[in-house]
């Protein structure tokens, strides 16, 4: 028999890009065939499946199923119907349940699709998807498969096992966000900006988690243990799913647990039902913004030499555990201006949140008093994917996709499918 080699060197390849998609070509049409093979056996046709007392023989069904390789079939199955305990129709196709199908998508292809959808716009998606394997499946089609595959993730994100912890880590971070999507108008009624007029976009409340450590003096976030939630109901809702990723990150509770967030009322109201055993810090660049505005309000002008002097000192001793200090500085500068009024209120952020803003502690004790991470995250976990120009989002859609974004970003895509596909019986085919 001649060897491809003795073909090639006879005959000649032309080009090695030709020859290498020419063998993917190949390659994936020979699969195609291995598989419609296979699945068309009888073996593959749940032929041994018994059916219980209310059920009935409905005749074979054939359809066409999409793999990684390509269509496949039609391929014919039993169809079997009868009564539930109600009295209601019902019917099934033992076949499909068998092979875990989603309509007419294998679990592999609804993985498939469920990745490219976390990272690319839903036509990108469906062009990666056709570039990929040969065969396009449409941008409406993975829009659906993402939406009715909601319930299946939500389920995976509430019954998912604990992530393997051989020991007790000794410090934990969590941290609080919310960036904002475009949303189609309907969606919109009734939510009010913080200028108090109709919004433009709805809030998305984000959340991330990660061990952290010291090194070289200096806070340290552990190498690939951050993981996010997100989600754009209510914090009440957001609260159950950022202390339920919690618990299954560390289901040993860590030593010292950190709670960062700029120190909005509901983050507090987050870590005063589902986190008080942790310790809260107000993120130290959200609080110099703040200062920056007092210094405005007391005539400071920006950039100017006054105005840099004054910041680095106050920022100094903001680091020092100064801030009381601080805000009485800033307090006899006011007095007698015309802003006076308006920086009291200013001041008065500060006043309650002096017990989070230990600054000097802190950095003493190795800690993060920047919430860097999280604010990265808005714009790598939510505003890269959902905040695209020309995007408009379903709260629906929007809710849909998040929790498969989240798990692509914290590497938890291949745990989705091996849960989805954990109980699907092995598939014994007819080797004649």
């Amino acid at each position: 028999m001649e060897s491809a080699a003795d073909s090639v060197a006879k005959d000649g390849i032309g080009c090695t890009s030709q020859l290498e998609f020419g063998l993917n070509s190949a390659a994936q049409t020979m699969c195609r065939e291995l598989l419609e093979a296979l699945l068309t056996s009888d073996a593959a046709k749940c032929s041994e499946y018994e059916r219980t007392p209310n059920e009935r023989h409905g005749g074979i069904h054939e359809k066409k199923v999409a793999t990684l390789f390509g269509p496949v079939g039609p391929i014919p199955r039993t169809y079997y119907h009868g009564k539930d305990s109600k009295g209601g129709s019902t019917g099934h196709y033992p076949w499909d349940e068998q092979m875990g199908l989603v309509g007419r998508h294998t679990p592999a292809v609804i993985s498939e699709v469920m990745r490219l959808a976390a990272i690319h716009g839903y036509e990108e998606a469906a062009q990666e998807f056709e570039n990929a394997h040969g065969f396009r499946i449409s941008a409406d089609t993975i829009r659906d498969i993402v939406i009715d595959g909601a319930a299946s993730v939500q389920k995976f994100n509430l019954t998912c096992g604990q992530a393997e912890e051989k020991q007790r880590e000794k410090l934990a971070y969590v941290l609080g966000d919310g960036t904002g999507i475009s949303m189609f108008r309907k969606h919109l009624a009734g939510v009010k900006g913080k200028d108090g007029k109709e919004a433009k976009t709805r809030e998305v409340k984000l959340a991330a988690f990660f061990a952290g450590s010291m090194k070289k003096g200096k806070p340290w976030r552990n190498k690939d243990s951050t993981t996010y939630i997100a989600t754009t109901q209510r914090w009440e809702e957001y609260s159950k799913m950022a202390r339920r990723e919690f618990d299954r990150r560390f289901p040993m509770t860590p030593e010292t647990t950190i709670f960062l967030s700029d120190g909005g009322a509901w983050l507090k109201s987050v870590h005063r039902n589902h986190f008080p055993f942790s310790i809260m810090i107000l993120d130290i660049y959200h609080a110099l913004e703040h200062l920056k505005e007092i210094m405005l309000l007391l005539g400071y002008k920006e950039k100017t030499d006054e105005w840099m002097e004054c910041f680095r000192k106050w920022k100094r001793m903001f680091k020092e555990g100064r801030v009381r200090a601080v805000v009485k500085e800033a307090e006899e500068k006011s007095k007698g201006g015309s802003h006076a009024s308006e920086v009291d209120k200013k001041l008065q952020y500060f006043r309650d949140n002096f017990d989070r803003m230990k600054y000097d502690e802190y950095i003493l004790n190795g800690w993060f008093i920047g919430s860097g991470v999280v604010e990265s995250a808005c714009k790598c976990v939510v505003q890269q994917r959902l905040d695209r120009s020309g995007m408009h989002w379903s709260v629906r859609g929007a809710e849909a996709l998040l929790p498969i974004r989240t798990l692509y970003k914290s590497g938890r895509l291949d745990e989705l499918h091996n849960w989805r596909v954990r109980d699907l019986k092995q598939v014994a085919f007819d080797a004649a």
